[in-house]
């Protein structure tokens, strides 16, 4: 029988506003930063209209915004990967994920590579983050 240590502490603290009348909340974000990385599925925040909708509170509100699109159900370490470099290169100050659990998920990924050095797979485990995750 494998053992197997399970002996960690995760902290990535999230706000996550769901429902109708959330896209206001989104004014807040301009104590985040001046420049957000947007991260979606494959489909439904481009469908909805939600994306165009965020991009021009966040534009009305000063704040750049690059998109991620096309996160995969499950995301892999790869497109993790991707996302982080992106908010890396783009100099990116917060993450909003937009969607459901898959795009949350990467998000999370993403704001801890784009703070940190190495691939995603370092931090699986009891590797300690040398920064904080974006928010």
């Amino acid at each position: 029988m494998v053992k197997i240590k399970m002996d960690y502490f995760f902290n990535l603290p999230t706000k996550i506003y769901f429902g109708n009348g959330s896209l206001k909340e989104l004014k807040e974000a301009k104590s985040l930063g001046r420049s957000a990385l947007l991260v979606t599925g494959k489909h439904f925040a481009k469908s909805s209209g939600l994306l165009k909708k965020v991009e021009s509170i966040l534009v009305k509100e000063k704040i750049k915004t690059t998109e991620f699109c096309g996160v995969e159900e499950n995301p892999s370490v790869e497109t993790v990967e991707k996302g982080g470099e992106l908010a890396r290169r783009k100099k990116c100050d917060f993450i909003i994920g937009l969607g459901g659990g898959s795009p949350m998920d990467a998000a999370k990924g993403i704001a801890v590579l784009a703070t940190n050095s190495g691939g995603l797979r370092k931090y699986f485990g009891s590797e300690k983050l040398k920064n904080s995750p974006l928010p």
